[in-house]
């Protein structure tokens, strides 16, 4: 059906003659303009979100709802919605990290953890007696990582000059 409405109650000032405008009307109504961030949004809604499947707690639908990245509904899961409330809260909770409505967050990459944790080892086995060659072999072979002996010397003279 093809609707043809006149604009006539626009104001008596404008010259122009009045403008009709075509509205087709094949599956419903025309819908208003909808701004391209409010369509994101309504398709970002309708995307599957795997990483809440089979999720036992109904309450991360609320987290769902109310626009959580996708990212944190993962970490909400993983640790549990009751802990990552808990998380949540105190971190917003800390001024440094609060700018108007927004927690900025900045989280080490967790493979510097993991340095962390091989050069802790590194030192426990220079603590032992073992030659930087010796160490270097070893983590070769519990952790499957591969260093110079010149990283491994480095590590264990700036243990020493810790200590």
């Amino acid at each position: 059906m093809l609707e043809t409405t006149c604009a006539a109650s626009e104001p008596a000032a404008s010259h122009s003659p009045p403008v009709a405008r075509t509205e087709f009307d094949l599956f419903g109504p025309v819908p208003p303009r909808v701004s391209p961030m409010v369509r994101r949004k309504a398709r970002a809604a309708r995307r599957p979100r795997p990483h809440l499947a089979g999720s036992p707690d109904p309450r991360m639908r609320e987290l769902v709802e109310m626009g959580m990245p996708g990212h944190w509904l993962a970490v909400a899961r993983i640790v549990g919605y009751d802990a990552f409330v808990q998380m949540w809260r105190y971190l917003s909770s800390l001024d440094r990290l609060r700018e108007d409505m927004i927690t900025t967050l900045t989280l080490r990459n967790f493979r510097t953890y993991e340095k962390y944790q091989r050069n802790r080892y590194i030192e426990t086995l220079a603590r032992s007696g073992l030659r930087p060659a010796q160490i270097r072999q070893a983590i070769k072979a519990d952790l499957d990582e591969t260093l110079s002996l010149d990283r491994v010397e480095a590590i264990v003279k700036d243990a020493r000059l810790r200590r």
